[in-house]
């Protein structure tokens, strides 16, 4: 291996340590350790691997932003359309609506904080 391929195979040894947690003692340990690695080495990999984690979360984000809109519009229409029709529902099916909004509207707010900060805490599934 060419050492630019090394270093690339180890950007991606750190980057799935800092997905799933891994704190920045663990990480400086394990470079150390294993790969002799101190100071300024040390700090850019890891500073690499907090930017790729923080790139990977917003990108989620994105995706649960999409799905919770859809989840809020099919809720707001559903309310809208017991309203026009000047009639209620009561069962199981409107408890599901009202989940969903429910559920919807959380994740539409935690995705949006997420985006804007790039930070979630635990591993990134």
């Amino acid at each position: 291996m060419t050492s630019d391929e090394m270093r690339q195979m180890l950007q991606k040894q750190v980057d799935s340590k800092v997905y799933w947690g891994a704190s920045k003692r663990e990480i400086i340990e394990w470079l150390n350790e294993k790969h002799r690695l101190t100071g300024d080495e040390v700090e850019k990999i890891h500073s690499l691997a907090l930017k790729s984690r923080a790139r990977a979360i917003r990108q989620r984000a994105v995706i649960t932003l999409v799905f919770s809109l859809i989840g809020i519009v099919v809720f707001i229409a559903y309310l809208l359309f017991q309203w026009k029709g000047q009639f209620v529902v009561v069962g199981q099916a409107v408890v599901a609506m009202w989940i969903l909004g429910g559920l919807s509207i959380a994740a539409f707010f935690r995705s949006i904080v997420e985006f804007v900060s790039g930070v979630k805490s635990g591993p990134i599934d």
